[in-house]
């Protein structure tokens, strides 16, 4: 059984989820960023009391339809960027609207309402903390990023980053390098 739970974008509400699932006494299959996936159906006092812990640790259930919906927008860019080996080529109004079975102009107005910032912005976002996260950790060059996240050019993701962050790319292969030295000493 499904339960979709929001504000799960972090590490700890995830883990804060699995806890209070083990709590009050479910088994939890899987938790991503948008719903958890428990073993078995459970009763209405269960859910009462999951709903409760999971307020505490500051994750909480969702109120309604859209803001489920929101949760899977957001699930799915972020599973976009971070978990496949390259960005779809296809556009993203298409991307969305296939996955999530709305008109993207549906798609589109739920998300601005309820997070004051376009989807195109917050995929600019999430690939640029995600292009930030390959310059530091790994051993990609700016080239390499550009084709993975499906930039045009390195002028294209360096000025992307620039603009987001305020930063060049350079600075994040500073932070790279500092890495490097800080574990030969």
């Amino acid at each position: 059984m499904n339960i979709y739970i929001k504000d799960m974008a972090t590490v700890r509400p995830s883990m804060a989820a699995k806890k209070e699932l083990k709590k009050v006494g479910l088994t939890c299959l899987k938790v991503d960023l948008e719903h958890v996936i428990v073993e078995i159906f459970f009763t209405d006092l269960q859910l009462e009391d999951l709903k409760s812990r999971l307020k505490k640790s500051g994750a909480q259930e969702p109120e309604d339809q859209e803001m489920i919906l929101l949760a899977r927008i957001k699930n799915e860019i972020i599973t976009m960027v971070y978990d496949s080996k390259e960005m779809p080529t296809v556009n993203f109004p298409a991307f969305l609207t296939a996955i999530l079975g709305h008109d993207y102009t549906y798609l589109s107005r739920t998300f601005s309402a309820n997070t004051g910032t376009t989807i195109e912005q917050f995929i600019s976002v999430q690939k640029v903390d995600r292009a930030k996260e390959l310059i530091i950790y790994d051993e990609l060059s700016l080239k390499e990023i550009c084709h993975l996240l499906n930039y045009k050019s390195v002028a294209h993701l360096s000025s992307e980053i620039k603009k987001i962050t305020g930063l060049p790319p350079a600075h994040f292969k500073k932070i790279k390098q500092k890495r490097s030295d800080g574990q030969r000493m």
